[in-house]
């Protein structure tokens, strides 16, 4: 499902400020097509199918969010279990608020996930390398194969867009197929514990605790 045409550039705001999100303008596009007249997936009615043209080059145009949840109904923690540094504190993975920085949060959290095991039960590859093998329950460990075809967790300003583009609201969400709350890939600037997450119930992006389980819902762009 579209929801940001960087045809235009747009600000805006879900809920309240931590719902902002703005987005600019961009040149060199690629071109598209209507692939489908029409396509209904159940909850958002009927849409066309759009694709790129074949052999456009360019810059990608839309957003989409994924019309299915990651792994069907499963719950996942942001951090299952704490890279902690020296003083006992979370660590910071400097990760962005921003629309349009999901793809690059993701990806560095993916990274530091497999590469640098700090916590928890640590193996050996076939190598000798160390790796992390109690990412059962997060979701950076458990993903990377659907980053590497181009997904991303949508960071808290892209969630924030999602929510304002499309009008979804306490009222309405259920009908539309989404659960209660959805992991951002944005943790939260002022606390090493907890990271954005969007809030249907309430209609309002909140900050949750790491260790929680929520829902993931996976964004690209093309």
């Amino acid at each position: 499902m579209i929801y940001a045409d960087l045809v235009e550039s747009k600000s805006g705001e879900w809920g309240d400020s931590n719902g902002t999100y703005s987005y600019s303008k961009q040149d060199g596009l690629k071109s598209y097509y209507i692939k489908k007249a029409t396509y209904n997936d159940g909850h958002f009615g009927e849409h066309p199918v759009i694709a790129p043209k074949s052999g456009t080059s360019g810059n990608d145009r839309f957003y989409v969010m994924r019309l299915k949840q990651y792994v069907n109904e499963s719950e996942w923690q942001w951090d299952r279990w704490y890279h902690l540094d020296e003083w006992g504190n979370m660590k910071d993975y400097e990760t962005s608020e921003d629309f349009g920085l999901g793809r690059e949060n993701t990806e560095r959290l993916i990274y530091y996930w497999i590469n640098n095991p700090t916590a928890g039960s640590v193996s050996e590859d076939g190598s000798g390398s160390a790796v992390a093998d109690w990412g059962y329950g997060d979701i950076w460990y458990q993903y990377s194969d659907e980053y590497e075809d181009g997904w991303f967790v949508p960071s808290r300003g892209e969630w924030s867009a999602f929510g304002d583009n499309l009008t979804i609201t306490p009222d309405n969400y259920e009908d539309y197929g989404f659960e209660n709350d959805y992991w951002s890939s944005s943790q939260d600037p002022d606390s090493l514990n907890e990271a954005f997450c969007i809030d249907f119930v309430n209609g309002r992006m909140r900050m949750e605790y790491l260790g929680s389980y929520l829902y993931i819902r996976l964004s690209t762009t093309f």
